[in-house]
């Protein structure tokens, strides 16, 4: 049954899964399962090729490869097939159309493990990378070996490399971001691999490897996972020997893929494994992962040893990936590209999937570390977390005794109004009265520093309460202090301090950020004034009620990129103004302008040229100031405003998941 260039060639039941017990790891908190299409669907006729890995070009263009196979209008006799193919694949499924088209790269067919085959391909600003398995270099019969090729014409003619990796990186294959490589994480490209060096063994280990994105050919520029340091922060070496799994199972690994979710904000890993008591080279097993990092830490979202079955009959199955170009707006409809042995799979097969995401919030937020931890209870010992405050202490006194800087503790107490849905008995009230002080605030250090925190807390505005002049801030100090430092009005010079501010901004009440970085503008009167960047009255701080406000700060990497990004939630809720999420800004993203030191969000602006926050890895978030300033209020006026379930992890955490305990 023919259908705009498709075939389907198998009829599976729809089938909503849950995570087998023999799963490597624990189910992920994000998504609750999955159910897939009862159609698996063949791109042009079957016995085209396999693996085809795939990058997204442009708007309506992905680059793909194929291996063993005529490709999609090749000749079909024997003498025309190719070991390695290219081909341009128009369209998303199931209305997408593949083309073949030459090289000076294309192969004539080697047989499987003899004949050279692409593992992994991707765009970054206009370059088509290739990492390409079955590798053999001169003078050797060892095809165990990958190497890197480039093109500057989208695939037409490429450039090998005079290196390769002959240890480990056997199958190595590129971790998929947006289109031309737009929304990747930082300055790196990331490669991902099974630990061995044959596309055909299983390894019960992962591997990865980044390289800047603009070094991509320099083996002399790559660096390895090396574990995590006591943070949780990823470690990198230049040394290959000291690598580190970033994913481990018994089961094996083989043919891995890596994409980012953008919607959900996770990354996926697909995998083949082996079932219990099997030693074949493919077989019908499929792993599905998350994570919040392209090294985790991961969880299961799918994992079956019989994914792919027709009839009572195993079909065998191979290099699983969910090409980033065929995710859905919202990041919960997902197209799985792969290939496979039987069923007449051997070709460009697909099959689509629905991901149900956790119900805890259905807001753009998306469920988070907390949802993880009813109440809040246990919080504080997830490995992501860096520090909690709950309040729940016998005394003030002990509260205290966990912050390295009180100042104006008079005005602080232990107060019996909590946050819905928390299982705590405490909150910190701070009262300023007028005309007796300016506030009040608490500051830690947050050691040893990081790259990327969250920063979740819970407050309460009396309806009565004066504007505030400045609010909670995180940031970084080299050399860290144990109290807070000065800096008001003066642009910092990127080795020695940045902050940020969530600030319900004056009369107005308009939440905010108030930033100070290397690359600030000047203010009217030639200072340089914490900036404003969502500038929206109708984002307005309701008083009288408890509120969940979350920041993110992610440090530019590498150091003299721009790449740095923040992020403000409201009660797990992005900020969208005029068609574009404007309370996250990061390289390229929102659009606008600025007015002096005000960023003002406009659809048809210039896009946001990101953050600068440091120009040496010695500056990272290593503070947190809990800080509540009032300037302006009447003598006498009691402004009271509460504070409780802090959380400050590496991961988003969003709002507390409700618990009926007290």
């Amino acid at each position: 049954m023919n259908r705009l260039g498709f075939s389907i060639v198998a009829l599976l039941s729809v089938c909503e899964v849950s995570v087998s017990s023999e799963a490597p790891y624990p189910v992920s908190p994000v998504i609750a399962g999955l159910t897939w299409e009862d159609e698996v669907v063949v791109c042009g006729r079957s016995g085209s090729g396999d693996n085809w890995p795939i990058t997204w070009v442009e708007d309506d263009l992905c680059i793909t490869a194929w291996g063993d196979g005529p490709g999609f209008d090749g000749p079909i006799s024997k003498d025309a097939r190719l070991s390695l193919g290219f081909a341009r694949i128009y369209g998303n499924p199931p209305e997408a159309r593949g083309e073949d088209f030459a090289t000076n790269a294309d192969t004539p067919e080697g047989s499987g493990s003899s004949g050279i085959k692409a593992s992994g391909l991707l765009m970054v600003d206009g370059v088509l990378y290739m990492f390409a398995r079955n590798y053999k270099p001169a003078g050797s019969d060892d095809f165990t070996n990958a190497i890197l090729a480039w093109s500057r014409d989208r695939g037409k003619s490429w450039q090998w490399a005079d290196w390769h990796f002959a240890d480990t990186f056997g199958c190595p294959e590129f971790v998929q971001f947006g289109k031309n490589y737009e929304g990747a994480r930082d300055g790196y490209v990331y490669i991902a691999s099974q630990a061995n060096d044959s596309a055909y063994e299983y390894s019960p280990d992962i591997v990865m490897a980044r390289v800047l994105k603009d070094r991509v050919a320099d083996r002399t520029a790559y660096e390895f996972f090396a574990g995590l340091g006591q943070a949780g922060e990823p470690m990198w070496s230049a040394d290959i020997a000291k690598r580190a799994p970033i994913f481990t199972d018994p089961h094996g690994t083989q043919r891995i893929a890596i994409t980012y979710n953008a919607p959900l904000r996770r990354y996926i890993l697909t995998t083949s494994h082996l079932p219990p008591g099997t030693s074949a080279t493919h077989t019908a097993a499929l792993g599905i992962f998350d994570a919040p990092e392209p090294w985790g830490p991961w969880t299961a979202v799918y994992y079956s040893d019989r994914w792919s079955s027709t009839g009572g009959q195993d079909c065998r199955t191979y290099h699983h990936k969910f090409p980033t170009k065929w995710i859905s707006a919202d990041g919960k409809q997902m197209w799985l590209l792969y290939s496979g042995l039987d069923c007449g799979l051997y070709g460009f097969c697909m099959r689509k999937v629905r991901l149900a995401v956790q119900p805890a919030q259905e807001s753009d937020g998306g469920p988070g570390l907390a949802w993880r931890y009813p109440g809040d209870k246990g919080i504080e010992n997830d490995q992501a977390v860096v520090f909690a405050e709950d309040f729940e202490e016998a005394s003030l006194d002990a509260v205290c005794s966990r912050w390295e800087s009180v100042q104006n503790r008079d005005i602080m107490s232990l107060s019996p109004d909590v946050p819905p849905g928390g299982a705590g008995a405490h909150s910190l009230l701070m009262a300023h009265v007028g005309g007796q002080s300016t506030g009040g605030n608490l500051y830690r250090r947050l050691p040893p520093g990081y790259d990327k925190l969250h920063v979740r807390f819970y407050v309460k505005f009396d309806p009565d309460c004066s504007p505030i002049h400045h609010f909670v801030h995180v940031g970084g100090y080299n050399p860290s202090t144990p109290w807070p430092q000065g800096g008001a009005g003066i642009r910092p010079e990127g080795n020695e301090r940045f902050t940020t501010g969530v600030e319900p901004y004056g009369k107005e009440w308009r939440w905010d950020f108030y930033s100070y970085w290397m690359a600030m503008r000047s203010s009217p009167d030639g200072k340089s004034w914490g900036h404003d960047f969502i500038n929206d009255p109708k984002l307005s701080a309701e008083r009288g009620r408890w509120t969940c406000v979350e920041l993110m700060m992610k440090m530019n990497e590498p150091v003299t990129q721009s790449n740095g990004e923040q992020a403000l939630w409201i009660d797990g809720r992005s900020w969208v103004k005029n068609g574009q999420t404007v309370s996250h800004l990061g390289q390229g993203f929102p659009r606008g302008k600025w007015v002096w030191d005000s960023f003002l969000a406009e659809p048809q602006g210039e896009p946001f040229e990101g953050f600068r926050w440091r120009t040496t890895e010695e500056v990272k978030l290593n503070f947190l100031w809990l800080l509540l300033y009032i300037t302006q209020s009447p003598p006498g006026r009691i402004s009271r405003v509460w504070f409780d379930d802090i959380v400050v992890a590496r991961e988003y955490i969003g709002p507390i998941k409700p618990t009926g305990d007290r």
